[in-house]
């Protein structure tokens, strides 16, 4: 299957989406009637001196034509969403689309997730990661670890060891479930794709990942 998906988004995405499928690959680590029985009532026994019984007859009245209908549908209730502090914050996509910032994650999903990021490389960049070149102009692939329902609520702001992480203009998002289901979110592009949103209010960029 991902062999499948890593040939439709080599013919049709952004040229970084091939190069995250492959590192987050790499991370994943191989994670992928009733019967009816039916009884007799037994007989009575007849006595031997008891004349046989003639069996009445009866006729039953017609019963008057009924109107047949059709039962209606049952409706069903929508439950009203729930407000959150994520959807109460103003995002937009359009402006500040090559401003770096932080990146804040939200899995409201029942999955557990590993959200990855391959950031390119900048004159910022620690020497040291920059003189691994096995991802080209990106860096090697930073991942997290969500639970179900891991910040749901406001997102989860994510860093690397090392330093604070500041995503761009050109970076790559994906995240997929660990349970096997071999669901994925992504690959996501900050500034080219709809999500990650940019929210002016903290600075940074917010993924929610849809159930």
């Amino acid at each position: 299957m991902w062999g499948k998906v890593i040939k439709e988004i080599k013919q049709n995405s952004h040229p970084a989406i091939v190069v995250v499928i492959g590192a987050v690959l790499l991370l994943a680590g191989g994670g992928w009637l009733l019967g009816r029985s039916l009884s007799e009532s037994a007989l009575p026994t007849a006595g031997i001196d008891a004349p046989p019984r003639e069996p009445l007859v009866t006729q039953s009245s017609p019963l008057p034509d009924q109107a047949i209908s059709s039962p209606s549908p049952p409706t069903i209730a929508q439950p009203s969403p729930t407000p959150s502090a994520i959807a109460q914050t103003p995002v937009t996509s359009g402006a500040n689309v090559g401003r770096p910032g932080g990146l804040r994650i939200s899995n409201p999903t029942e999955y557990p997730i590993r959200v990855a990021v391959l950031a390119k490389k900048t004159a910022s960049t620690p020497e040291s990661v920059t003189a691994d070149n096995s991802f080209g102009s990106y860096e090697p692939p930073a991942h997290w670890d969500f639970e179900p329902g891991e910040g749901a609520t406001k997102g989860l702001i994510v860093s690397l060891p090392d330093r604070k992480l500041k995503v761009k203009k050109g970076d790559v998002v994906v995240a997929f479930a660990q349970d096997g289901s071999r669901r994925y979110w992504g690959p996501y592009v900050i500034g080219d794709t709809p999500s990650p949103r940019w929210n002016p209010k903290g600075a940074e960029w917010l993924l929610v990942l849809d159930p």
